[in-house]
């Protein structure tokens, strides 16, 4: 069962209005973080970039670290969850008029979370049909505007595919719907660079801190898709799935043993942090 919590300002209040701007205009970013044994993995790079973000589209948080920490260890025990998920979500806040100038005094934090079992099987990724614009000013944020996501999985689904990679504007390899992307030519791990127009992810920072720490060699830039296409090994990442292989992309399939692969989601496992 999903459990929520919701706070206007620092006063837990019970629901949210139809004039709340993140339900009316997708107004707000959010978080979706992983909870395993009872504790929410990476909170605080979550929570670094959570309040980065907020700076970015002038969203007060009228919490502090601390204090949503502390929210979040007091919802996953009240709530039950040992392994699933919590999702917070920020808000502009709630007009008085419901007009595109009409500002909030004060912005609406919500928690949800629960339970969830989450997908380890090799991914079927397909190509998106339509680029992402890695000039848009919003594209390094986690914004809970996400009707284009929306509409790509729609797409992935009906096509029979887990995942979707995105080329930016340029023709460059980016990111999935969900996730950034990997992969392995001979010993050397590449991935897409953030000007390609990608969301910094948690797991993806993690990724290459260990790839430093187990001496693999990693190479980030500008990439075309026939490259992950004809890789050693291909995988996406994100908090919920950490590291998952992709067992065929683009009508390309691959081999799912890499043991590269296995060494960098051992390290990476081993490096989760705990509230």
């Amino acid at each position: 069962m999903i459990k929520h919590k919701i706070f206007r300002g620092r006063r837990e209040i019970g629901g949210l209005s139809p004039l709340e701007r993140g339900y009316a205009l997708g107004d707000g970013i959010f978080e979706t973080i992983k909870v395993v044994g009872g504790n929410a993995t990476w909170l605080d790079e979550h929570l670094e970039r959570m309040y980065s973000s907020a700076k970015f589209v002038g969203i007060t948080v009228e919490f502090l670290k601390n204090e949503i920490s502390e929210i979040c260890r007091h919802f996953i025990s009240e709530g039950g969850i040992a392994d699933g998920f919590i999702r917070l979500t920020l808000s502009r806040g709630e007009t008085t008029t419901g007009r595109f100038s009409d500002m909030p005094e004060a912005a609406t934090l919500s928690i949800v979370g629960g339970n969830a079992e989450v997908g380890h099987l090799p991914l079927k990724v397909g190509l998106a049909e339509w680029p992402l614009n890695e000039k848009d000013p919003a594209v390094r944020h986690k914004t809970i505007s996400k009707i284009s996501s929306v509409l790509a999985w729609k797409s992935a689904r009906e096509k029979g595919f887990d995942e979707l990679l995105f080329q930016n504007t340029k023709g460059i390899v980016a990111e999935g719907i969900v996730s950034n992307v990997f992969w392995f030519m001979g010993d050397v791990l590449y991935t897409p660079s953030e000007e390609c127009g990608i969301l910094p992810g948690v797991a993806r920072k993690t990724v290459l801190s260990a790839a430093k720490k187990l001496g693999i060699s990693c190479y980030v830039g500008e990439f075309v898709v026939t490259e992950p296409q004809t890789a050693d090994g291909l995988f996406f990442t994100n908090s919920l799935w950490i590291i998952r292989e992709c067992g065929e992309f683009n009508g390309v399939a691959f081999n799912r043993n890499n043991p590269r692969i296995k060494a960098l989601r051992e390290c990476v496992i081993n490096d989760q942090g705990e509230i």
